[in-house]
């Protein structure tokens, strides 16, 4: 569920846990409202659900189908990283 009462969007990351940590803290910092995903499991409808509660999503580090990330596309903005390599289905 997005939040209309924020100055900042809410970020969602899909990364690593180690990765994810450097994103929250930087975000702390700057207060930016960010969430993250580092679950083990890149199904779509985990991505899914996970996606329905940010304004924007970014992924870096994992290898996720190309077919997952354009799912996640249809459902709001996806900005992608240099990290970020799509796999083949």
């Amino acid at each position: 569920m997005k939040r209309e009462d924020t100055y900042f969007p809410i970020v969602g990351v899909i990364a690593p846990s180690h990765i994810a940590d450097l994103f929250q803290s930087a975000a702390l910092n700057l207060g930016i409202n960010l969430r993250t995903h580092t679950n083990d499991t890149m199904e779509l409808e985990s991505l899914s659900a996970f996606a329905r509660q940010c304004d924007l999503i970014t992924f870096t580090g994992l290898p996720i189908p190309l077919s997952t990330i354009k799912s996640l596309e249809s459902q709001g903005p996806v900005s992608y990283t240099h990290l970020t390599l799509p796999t083949k289905d």
